[in-house]
């Protein structure tokens, strides 16, 4: 299994914290988010990953130097190429099976089964093209912003 880490913003939000260091490089209890996110792809089963970078890349580049499980390929990316165009110039690295994609930023804890578990039981390859693993705003501890997606009563999604 592979997967995707989204990791090349520029932390705009962040700042101060994020002058001098990529966001995804922050940490909470002791590790980076990006180890976060990639110690909970590597439980889901993915042995592979491309971790794109822009930001502070340099720094990102030498965080990942060590990393072996899953093992990492840093995706440098000299011009933002935004979520698509990241994930577009990384197919050839991710295979032709479904994969995953995750912020390098983002920190979530599981229930009894952990969430990309179920979002991969939930993923029918024969009817969907895709699968959104969202949380409502909501239920965020912290600031949010207004987000990328609006849901209504019905489940239904709209960007």
């Amino acid at each position: 299994m592979r997967a995707m880490v989204l990791a090349a913003g520029l932390g705009q939000r962040m700042r101060p914290l994020t002058s001098q260091t990529a966001k995804p490089l922050l940490t909470l209890r002791g590790r980076s988010l990006l180890d976060h996110a990639l110690d909970r792809l590597g439980d889901a089963g993915v042995t592979q990953a491309v971790v794109n970078a822009h930001w502070k890349a340099e720094k990102l580049v030498a965080a990942m130097a060590g990393r072996t499980a899953p093992r990492v390929r840093v995706q440098l990316e000299p011009e933002l190429l935004e979520t698509g165009g990241g994930v577009a110039r990384a197919l050839p690295q991710l295979g032709a099976d479904p994969f995953y994609v995750v912020n390098g930023d983002a920190y979530w804890l599981d229930g009894a089964t952990p969430a990309l578990t179920r979002l991969a039981r939930a993923f029918n390859p024969e009817t969907m093209d895709a699968l959104l693993l969202l949380v409502r705003t909501t239920q965020v501890d912290g600031s949010v912003g207004r987000g990328d997606f609006l849901m209504d009563g019905w489940g239904r999604l709209q960007r």
